[in-house]
């Protein structure tokens, strides 16, 4: 609690005199050269209204176009070089997300992500073709903290919300993008937005992605493709129609694992280099087939209907997802998905009289289907399990009720509430299917009937104020509560029940010297009950698979900060911060295994002794160590400076700084190999933007230092070399040095 009492003491003496500060700070920089406008507002929709994001009362990170466009945002990874307290990974298909060490290790698709991905006001259940999205975008909002009144579904950690461009009426214009870079990159994009008379307008984009992997096997590469295509239709000023769909796939070798400690000296090695042979690692099961083939197809639209103090918002949609990906590294893991995805919701707000509200409702049903086959056994001498997960059917329905308020007291003075109510159902029909070997030789085979059902309900809310203390200074303080369902193990019949994030948020926005100077302060608590934790251990059958546990109890804290300053109307400085301090208060659970009380465990846990009654089983405690994927400090900074030329054209030189602390990747907290030192980063680019803006040309060069940056770790079964250390784990790796041009022309 000190560090959020430091917060509320700066923030405090911050408001005391924004301001007094506000008019001297103006004086100060009467000489001062700036654009007219000064920053840019950025107009965001994460409460579901249309606001600057520095009138908005939550913790929300807004990238706008232009800024896009410069870091390269083309994927979903792309971000943790973008947002502080941000870590993105793959594991396989799946996308890892966490928000301030609230997230979820998402290793098949039975789990469930702690921070919910939205695209055009639509969640997106499965995050294997989330990525494919990122072309053609007018902004990227992330949400952290709970969103459990105006989100609610999987959002006990935050929401990242992607918004594509949509269509503008009375306007033909377009764009065609084509980059190249190392690693054979070739990537092209388009847009072209296409009127049809005063009221119907169409919006059409694609993209185009082909870049080797930079691992030494081919992978972590990109093959990615896809089609969208947006119209609107206004009849008249009152309504408004929005629908449209979209095609991508992602194939190519796909996100693969590296092993540490490193092979050949090189953090880069992959798991399938041609160099990595069973003479080797004669326990090693050796296959060069790694690959990933993913389909989804979308289709939504959105009605807006003003009735006049009332707006009516319905939006349906419809995202079908397959992907196969098959992975080998220590074992052989295929797995197939299929997804159906329904969804409504319907909104209606207003504001009147100093009320702001909205009401709404929301459906959600998902058909599910998977299949894994996960071969443990090893090319010498053929000894293992072998696995087939058959789960035909995974039915997840969900409903919801919610309303939020702000409500003006004064003229300065807001005060806002907000609730939700949620029920969810999960069934899930199969079976699974384990045979053993010995020396090549079937010895036994099991089978298991996968026959679940869990219902879950649960009220969340947001309470909280704001207090306009200048123009361009506002003050907020909020509590809200979020909630992510229960569910059950991939492969047995374990349960695990729903997690609870309550957090309580104090926070600043403000603008200063004519507008040029923002300064951003938030200080955060958070309370996480029940927190879903997977891993590879034990089940209670005693099956070493991919399992989640909860953990009784953890705490957030820390605090944010951002600024922008424009000196002058050329040069532009970005900096931001978090600092966070974690800690799982209670951390225990039942896995298999004989431990006495007190015994320290390979992973830095402690057993609390055998479970009472039961054979074979003891309980692992965790408490009091520092939740995973969380730094204590991260942040980026950037400086920019635009060169204005005689011609009317401008050149542009940026450079990004990057730096982060050491942080734990995975539940081991005794070997280097889950564990990223702490590391910084630089980035740098030089763009030309003709006169009028009619084209562009960049020059960028990405991770200038060639550092080695990991963003997981999981355990792997035993991989003895004939000499030489024993590899420890396997770890998701960042890309190394990459470089590249960029051009755009605009019509």
């Amino acid at each position: 609690m000190k560090f959020v009492s430091t917060c509320v003491v700066t923030l405090a003496a911050v408001m005391a005199c924004p301001a007094v500060a506000e008019d001297v700070l103006a004086d100060s920089a009467t000489e001062v050269a700036v654009d007219a406008e000064g920053i840019q507002d950025i107009v965001v929709t994460a409460q579901r209204r249309n606001e600057s994001a520095q009138r908005a009362s939550i913790s929300i990170e807004a990238i706008n176009s232009e800024l896009i466009e410069q870091r390269g945002v083309t994927n979903a990874i792309a971000l943790n070089d973008v947002v502080p307290g941000l870590k993105i990974a793959y594991t396989g298909g799946q996308l890892q997300v966490f928000v301030r060490g609230v997230g979820d290790v998402a290793a098949n698709a039975f789990t469930q992500a702690s921070v919910s991905m939205n695209v055009d006001g639509v969640y997106v259940a499965r995050s294997s073709a989330f990525s494919a999205d990122f072309y053609d975008i007018g902004r990227i909002e992330v949400l952290r903290g709970p969103q459990g009144t105006l989100y609610g579904r999987n959002s006990s950690g935050g929401a990242i919300n992607v918004i594509t461009r949509a269509p503008v009426l009375g306007e033909t214009n377009g764009y065609v993008t084509a980059e190249a870079g190392n690693y054979d990159l070739r990537r092209g994009q388009f847009g072209v937005n296409l009127p049809f008379g005063d009221n119907f307008a169409m919006r059409i984009a694609g993209t185009l992605t082909r870049r080797d992997g930079f691992t030494s096997d081919g992978g972590n590469d990109e093959r990615t493709e896809g089609l969208r295509v947006r119209a609107l239709w206004e009849p008249n000023s009152d309504l408004s129609v929005a629908f449209g769909g979209s095609f991508a796939n992602v194939g190519g070798v796909g996100p693969v694992r590296v092993y540490r400690p490193a092979l050949f000296g090189d953090p880069w090695t992959g798991p399938q280099d041609p160099r990595i042979t069973s003479t080797l690692f004669p326990t090693l099961l050796v296959r060069n087939d790694n690959s990933i083939d993913t389909d989804s197809r979308t289709l939504n639209a959105e009605v807006n209907w003003d009735f006049g103090g009332a707006t009516l918002t319905v939006i349906p949609a419809y995202r079908y997802m397959k992907t196969r990906s098959n992975i080998g590294i220590d074992l052989i893991f295929d797995e197939t998905d299929e997804s159906n995805q329904y969804s409504l919701e319907g909104r209606l707000a207003g504001d009147v009289s100093g009320l702001k509200w909205v009401v709404g409702a929301f459906a959600f049903n998902e058909d599910l289907s998977v299949y894994i086959r996960n071969d443990q056994r090893r090319a010498s001498p053929l000894t293992g399990a072998l696995q087939f997960v058959e789960v035909p059917q995974i039915d997840t329905s969900a409903w919801a009720v919610f309303g939020e308020t702000t409500y003006s007291l004064t003229d300065t003075l807001r005060l806002i509430g907000g609730l939700r109510y949620t029920e969810e159902r999960r069934q899930r029909t199969g079976r699974t299917v384990n045979q053993r070997f010995t020396a090549g030789v079937l010895t036994s085979t099991t089978f298991l009937e996968l026959l679940n059902d869990r219902s879950v309900n649960a009220v969340t809310w947001r309470f909280g104020g704001e207090l306009d203390i200048a123009e361009r200074s506002m003050a907020y303080a909020t509590v809200s509560r979020g909630f992510k369902s229960g569910g059950f193990d991939a492969v047995g019949v374990d349960a695990y029940n729903p997690e609870y994030v309550t957090a309580y948020t104090i926070g600043l926005k403000n603008r200063f010297f004519d507008n040029s100077l923002q300064l951003n302060l938030e200080g955060f608590y958070w309370e996480y009950r029940d927190q879903q934790i997977a891993f590879l251990g034990q089940d209670s059958t005693g099956a070493t698979t991919f399992i989640t546990r909860n953990a009784g109890q953890s705490t957030i804290q820390g605090f944010n900060a951002d600024v922008v300053w424009q000196p002058t109307g050329n040069d532009t400085f970005d900096f931001g911060i978090e600092y966070l301090d974690t800690n799982y208060s209670n951390f225990r659970y039942r896995t298999v295994g004989a431990f006495a009380a007190g015994t320290l465990l390979a992973d830095g846990c402690v057993s609390d002794g055998p479970v009472t009654g039961v054979t074979g089983q003891f309980v692992q405690n965790c408490s009091n160590r520092t939740l995973q994927r969380a730094p204590r400090w991260s942040g980026n900074a950037r400086y920019s400076h635009r060169f204005d030329m005689s011609n009317g054209g401008n050149i542009t030189a940026s450079g990004i700084f990057k730096f982060q602390s050491g942080q734990f990747l995975a539940l081991n907290y005794l070997s280097p190999n889950y564990y990223q030192k702490a590391f910084e980063t630089y980035d740098a680019d030089l763009t030309y933007n003709a006169p009028n803006n009619g084209w562009s040309l960049q020059f960028y060069v990405r991770n200038l230092t060639d550092k080695a940056v990991y963003f997981t770790a999981s355990n792997q079964s035993s991989i003895t070399p004939t000499s030489g250390t024993t590899r420890g784990s396997v770890a998701a790796i960042g890309a190394p040095r990459t470089f590249g041009t960029r051009l755009q022309i605009k019509f």
